[in-house]
């Protein structure tokens, strides 16, 4: 990826944002390309709100072991734009690539960049907070759980309740938390 230069990005941006967490884990969480928290940084997902974000999946009975967190786009482009479809074009084959080698159990994109580059062109708000097959070449299909980009949802009280929901899902996604029937009373 950094042998790419994503397009010119990297001679701009301060940083390459690479994964945080294991490589392995069963959740990744792809944003569409890093902040200016995340520039300075040079770690994913470590401005306001994504230490939010990362506190919602604690709170949502998620181990943060089981969660590692990548960008599109690891550069940030100039002054905070979004990429362009050049820059989308050089970097998407290489982080396809990188899920059809280590598929995790559920991918996370929080974007609308990155849930079009997983889903396809139709992908959308509609698509938010469902868990949905990914078809990623090379690779058996995969769960995938459409987030609004952080920054987005935390600024109102509903973006912020659709992606507790959203977390809801996930975690029974993740430990196959199946409800034991008793009767007609759920128990989970």
């Amino acid at each position: 990826m950094q042998a790419t230069g994503g397009a010119g990005l990297a001679i701009t941006a301060q940083h390459f944002v690479g994964i945080r967490g294991r490589p392995e884990a069963a959740v990744l969480v792809i944003g569409d390309c890093p902040g200016e928290a995340e520039e300075r940084s040079g770690v994913a997902f470590s401005g306001e709100a994504g230490r939010l974000l990362a506190t919602m999946f604690v709170s949502a009975g998620i181990d943060p072991d089981d969660c590692a967190f990548v960008y599109l786009v690891p550069w940030r482009p100039p002054g905070g734009r979004p990429p362009t479809e050049a820059e989308i074009a050089v970097c998407a084959p290489l982080l396809l690539a990188r899920l059809a080698l280590r598929p995790p159990r559920v991918a996370v994109p929080c974007g609308g960049i990155a849930a079009r580059i997983l889903l396809g062109p139709t992908a959308g708000a509609r698509s938010r907070g469902r868990l949905l097959a990914a078809s990623i070449p090379g690779s058996q299909p995969m769960n995938c759980l459409v987030l609004q980009a952080p920054e987005q949802a935390m600024a109102s009280a509903r973006g912020k309740s659709q992606v507790w929901l959203a977390m809801r899902l996930l975690h029974r996604t993740i430990y196959s938390v199946e409800p034991k029937r008793v009767g007609e009373i759920t128990i989970s």
